[in-house]
């Protein structure tokens, strides 16, 4: 099929993507090779409404019900021993965390089955590890993972995060502690539908948006479309020391990883949460007619390196110009500076 195809018909790029290779249509039935049974020719598509079925697997239905068929096999790829190591070593996230999830292998991409409210199957996200690219199902609509936990679990805070891997950390964070709490993500910080409003009405709500421009636009927007619908809504105040960028997967990881204080870390992380959304600013100038220009040189000597201080040293250089109560800030920054050189 060519692209004007798909381009008048993208619901049936949902079907291309896991698997089904069409090789043509007789009147409204799209036809090709079947993903279930491997025989080509055998599983059919309505482009009108886009029920399909395979005459060689018995299966049939609608494209919620195909996608829950091909997620159960992405999952069970990944259920062997070992399958979710790469990842978790990638992510800094526990494979377990991940298996609960139901993260699954599709390939060389690792795959993740975003529910509605209702608890069916709207999109297959895919993750590329080499890339560092997590995609939605072309054809699909995204949507907010973990939603289908909403209405079971009514009495719970709700903590919203921007992205998958956020959303993850947090909820590991959460089980460390034993702590109550539904984890959902939107799949950008741009992203935050009005029919989603509605499922989250009258709930406590923690917002968690990563520290840069994008992340403030998107508590705006939270604060716009959910401010008169929910209980209580917070907003993420990341210490302005962090680098830009930095997320609340980097505060666990630093936290329970590094730091070995997963009780102190959402303790901390909850004196974080403020009433109102950071203020968007546009982004600082380095040099302009307007103001003054900065510049550092280092010079480095030939044929000699740098001397690297130690981490004392670091400590000390800080503590001469800033009043610190602690070291903590510093410690985070230099982890997740290093941490994104070796990512």
């Amino acid at each position: 099929m060519d692209k004007a195809f798909f381009k008048k018909h993208p619901k049936a790029k949902i079907f291309e993507t896991h698997g089904v290779d069409f090789a043509g249509v007789r009147g409204n039935q799209l036809y090709g090779h079947c993903p279930f049974s491997d025989k080509p020719d055998k599983f059919y598509v309505n482009i009108e409404n886009w029920l399909w079925d395979s005459k060689t697997a018995g299966m049939s239905g609608n494209i919620a019900q195909f996608l829950e068929h091909v997620n159960e096999e992405y999952v069970s790829a990944a259920g062997n021993e070992g399958a979710l190591d790469d990842l978790a070593k990638h992510r800094g996230i526990p494979a377990r965390v991940l298996r609960s999830y139901g993260v699954g292998c599709n390939g060389d991409r690792y795959t993740l089955a975003v529910r509605d409210h209702q608890g069916r199957i709207v999109d297959i996200r895919q993750y590329d590890t080499k890339q560092k690219i997590m995609m939605s199902t072309a054809g699909c609509n995204v949507g907010l993972l973990n939603a289908h936990l909403l209405q079971e679990r009514q009495s719970e805070p709700v903590y919203l995060c921007e992205g998958e891997w956020d959303a993850m950390a947090i909820d590991w964070l959460l089980q460390l502690n034993k702590a109550p709490g539904i984890v959902l993500a939107v799949p950008g910080a741009g992203v935050l539908k009005a029919e989603w409003v509605p499922w989250l009405a009258g709930r406590k709500i923690h917002t968690l948006y990563d520290l840069d421009e994008a992340g403030e636009n998107g508590e705006q927007l939270a604060f716009k479309r959910l401010g008169s619908a929910v209980k209580a809504i917070t907003y993420t105040h990341w210490p302005e020391e962090l680098p830009s960028g930095f997320d609340a997967r980097d505060w666990v990881r630093y936290g329970v990883i590094k730091k070995k204080t997963p009780d102190l870390c959402l303790k901390r992380l909850h004196i974080l949460f403020k009433k109102e959304p950071r203020a968007t600013a546009p982004s600082p100038h380095l040099a302009g007619k307007d103001g003054p220009t900065l510049m550092i040189k280092l010079r480095r000597t030939k044929g000699k390196s740098l001397d690297r201080p130690s981490l004392d040293q670091v400590h000390a250089t800080y503590r001469t110009w800033l009043k610190l109560k602690d070291t903590d800030a510093i410690d985070l920054t230099l982890a997740v500076a290093l941490s994104q050189r070796r990512a």
